[in-house]
């Protein structure tokens, strides 16, 4: 890391720093935060059927400087996040911010939720992400959001009214066909009411005559044990994380891949030439063994035969060349010259080539993300 990066990414956790520092000791700012939760408590419940223990405020409370301190350790920590090169920062800010949804019961629009989220799972990608990755990346998350729109649209109030009223009749006529439902008369109902009150109250009073019975029924517990809450809210953090991660999964898993695939390239360009030479011609024969192209387990030498009939004998000329090149780097001690190099650079480009243009869609996807040979 660069010390100019270095000294950016300490300024950013100065900034947060400073900021919380702030907010905790001076008391106008912390009564403002605790009014600003208020206010996020005060839309939730507005929304949705939950109840919430309110924060004390003090008198003289300031919300202004309270959302600026916010504001200002926000911009901080956007910062670290774009410059940190860390997969887990953006992973854990996702879990945040769909935690902080869930407990508030609040949801920013569809719009900005696929962007907010969308961008983080970018930040997460492996560094630098190319055009293609990218607009792969664009195009699932619009395929994604187009597809909860169109199956989870939500809830529309004029259709669901609809609905009740439609299960409503149904329920009705079904029941006056059958002959089972119908409704008890109010008489009936009040008579019911008057048979449960004792002899001297209610009007009319119970009638003497009408013997009864006491029946005694055991208490049973009606709230839940607390422990059941905790269970609860560890079920919903699980699947908020697995909410997150999941979709996350498969562009983690095809950067590994690609990871894969490059660091094996890296020691093309070895200082030491025998060392590349190895390493490129065991790439060209791991393309040749992938497309069912080698000669197994026989000695390089003898591949000839098979590379004729499977490529061509030009081919198989020049990979006899850079077999004889591969022994001598491999168990010779002396220097190998820059030549070699471009002689097994040569015979690889052409074998990925040949067979790139040879396999099919299902060959070349085998060749990309399991046999990591195609970048």
């Amino acid at each position: 890391m660069s010390g100019a990066r270095r000294r950016a990414l300490a300024a950013c956790g100065a900034v947060m720093g400073a900021a919380g520092l702030l907010t905790a000791l001076i008391p106008s700012a912390r009564s403002g935060l605790a009014a600003l939760v208020n206010a996020l408590f005060d839309a939730s419940e507005a929304a949705n059927a939950y109840a919430y223990q309110r924060l004390p405020v003090a008198a003289g409370g300031s919300p202004a400087l309270a959302a600026a301190l916010l504001g200002a350790g926000f911009a901080g920590y956007a910062a670290l996040l774009a410059m940190s090169k860390s997969r887990l920062l953006p992973l854990l800010t996702a879990l945040l911010l769909a935690g902080g949804q869930a407990y508030f019961g609040l949801s920013l629009p569809p719009a900005a939720n696929v962007a907010a989220f969308g961008l983080l799972g970018l930040l997460a990608m492996t560094r630098p992400v190319s055009l293609r990755a990218a607009g792969a990346y664009a195009a699932a998350l619009v395929a994604v959001s187009l597809a909860v729109a169109v199956l989870w649209p939500g809830v529309d109030a004029a259709t669901e009214a609809a609905s009740e009223r439609a299960r409503d009749w149904l329920s009705q006529a079904v029941g006056s066909l059958s002959g089972e439902a119908r409704e008890i008369p109010p008489e009936e109902m009040e008579t019911r009411h008057v048979f449960t009150q004792s002899l001297r109250e209610g009007e009319g009073g119970a009638r003497p005559g009408r013997t009864f019975r006491l029946v005694s029924v055991e208490e049973t517990q009606i709230a839940m044990p607390r422990w059941i809450d905790y269970v609860r809210i560890a079920l919903l953090l699980l699947l908020t994380g697995l909410a997150v991660f999941l979709p996350l999964t498969p562009f983690m898993a095809l950067a590994a891949r690609r990871r894969q695939a490059l660091a094996a390239r890296r020691a093309f360009q070895s200082a030491d030439v025998a060392e590349a030479i190895r390493a490129i011609f065991s790439h060209a024969v791991a393309w040749l063994d992938a497309m069912d192209c080698g000669a197994g387990n026989l000695p390089y030498v003898e591949w000839t035969a098979r590379l004729s009939e499977r490529m061509s004998p030009e081919y198989a000329a020049r990979f006899e060349a850079c077999a004889a090149l591969f022994e001598e780097a491999f168990y010779s001690d002396h220097a190998m010259d820059e030549a070699g190099r471009a002689q097994a650079l040569s015979l690889l480009e052409e074998t990925e080539r040949t067979l790139t243009a040879r396999a099919t869609r299902r060959q070349r996807l085998r060749l990309r993300y399991k046999e990591c040979l195609l970048v």
